[in-house]
């Protein structure tokens, strides 16, 4: 067995009570919460992107294709154009693509019995690929059935603006809408038929999902006359292939708008948590680089007399410092392998029990995310304890200096 491996683990799991152990289980507590800190930073970080990036995508998909806009992020948009069943089905073909739909969108005034709300009525041509949201309707089924005025009075709306409105599914409401050649308001009577929630404020607040056709024929449009297309992405293909692959089947002016461009301030919002997320883990990195340096200097000064009998009996000083960095890379191992035990744990627990509440109508999610990627918690292990080897042979220099005959005379 190597002598320098041999001296180092008796000198870990001697057992005998010292303030070096003390020492040695302070260091390792401060690398596993260094690490565990890093891991649920990391998790809560992705989640919270991961999770608002998917209610945006299923609010209102991965990509939009319209007329040339000045300001992407204006979603009223007049410009209408005529849809094209040969380039819908281009883009059906896509590789990457999952789904796609016409959509338009007017603004209007919901008004019931007591209260009225402006609102932005997004019209789409059926509910058939509606499945991704699904997941945020709180009652009911929107369905589309056209009645002899050729088109549907059924609409869903959300629970925070059925809240304002002071209405319940199945109750009838009145939308006005206002014809950009004339100003003189005009009302349709609709139905709630559902009540969602996504917790995206802005959303919520003022969207609401009904038929294309009620928008098309309240302008006395043909119903080939559209605003954009909304394309759904699979979840697994590369985004910016697919939009590249979709661009090349576009003819000016029809452009293609990433969500992310659609709501640039949000996603530039959610971008700048990756910074925050780096800040945690340099942050937590240096507390736990100094937490194991300290350590191994009293390690080291405690030792001294077992430094000096060694380089008496002839050991080599680049032996009896690579005895002092298996002794550090104990520490470490220990302290990583308890701080990812200790913060993969308590993200499990919260990603299934969600312990931890939120303000929905702040953070757009009612409880704090999760999301664990084994790359990213993988390169913090490895990362931790190769960079923590690195700084340790910073202090065990001191080992060089050190005179035998001063080391062993040492109190």
């Amino acid at each position: 067995m190597n002598l320098s491996f041999f001296i180092a683990k008796r000198l870990a799991f001697t057992g005998k009570k010292s303030f070096s152990l003390f020492i040695t289980r302070i260091a390792i507590a401060a690398v596993a919460l260094s690490v565990s800190v890093m891991i649920l930073g990391t998790a809560i970080t992705q989640g919270y992107q991961k999770d608002i990036k998917d209610k945006f995508i299923a609010a209102w998909g991965d990509v939009h294709i319209t007329q040339f806009l000045p300001d992407p992020n204006g979603l009223m948009n007049d410009d209408k154009f005529v849809r094209s069943d040969s380039l819908l089905d281009a883009i059906r073909k896509t590789p990457g693509v999952a789904h796609v739909f016409t959509y338009s969108l007017q603004s209007a005034i919901l008004k019931s019995p007591q209260e009225m709300e402006g609102i932005i009525l997004k019209g789409i041509e059926d509910t058939s690929n509606l499945h991704y949201f699904k997941s945020f309707l709180k009652s009911g089924k929107l369905n589309l059935p056209r009645d002899s005025s050729g088109y549907c009075r059924n609409i869903a709306l959300s629970q925070s603006l059925a809240n304002k409105l002071n209405v319940k599914q199945e109750d009838a409401l009145l939308l006005y809408m206002v014809d950009k050649d004339n100003f003189q308001p005009r009302a349709r009577k609709v139905k709630v038929t559902a009540i969602f929630s996504t917790g995206v404020e802005d959303f919520d607040q003022h969207v609401i999902l009904g038929d294309q056709r009620m928008i098309q024929q309240f302008h006395h449009e043909p119903n080939h006359m559209i605003q954009g297309y909304e394309v759904h992405l699979n979840t697994v293909v590369d985004a910016k292939q697919s939009c590249a692959a979709l661009d090349n089947l576009l003819t000016a002016p029809i452009t293609l708008y990433p969500i992310e461009k659609r709501f640039a301030s949000i996603f530039s919002w959610l971008g700048m948590m990756k910074t925050n997320e780096r800040i945690i883990i340099i942050i937590m990195m240096i507390i736990a680089f100094i937490n194991m340096i300290t350590a191994l200097l009293i390690l080291i000064l405690e030792r001294t007399r077992m430094i000096g009998v060694l380089k008496t009996v002839g050991m080599q000083p680049s032996a009896i410092r690579t005895i002092f960095l298996y002794n550090s890379a104990f520490i470490i191992v220990s302290g990583v392998l308890i701080g990812m035990f200790v913060g993969l744990g308590l993200a499990y627990l919260q990603y299934h029990f969600h312990f931890v509440p939120l303000d929905e109508s702040s953070y757009f999610i009612s409880y704090v995310p999760i999301y664990i990627r084994p790359d990213i918690i993988f390169g913090i292990g490895i990362g931790t304890i190769f960079l923590s080897l690195m700084l340790m042979l910073i202090p065990t220099i001191l080992v060089h200096k050190l005179n035998p005959s001063k080391a062993v005379r040492f109190q």
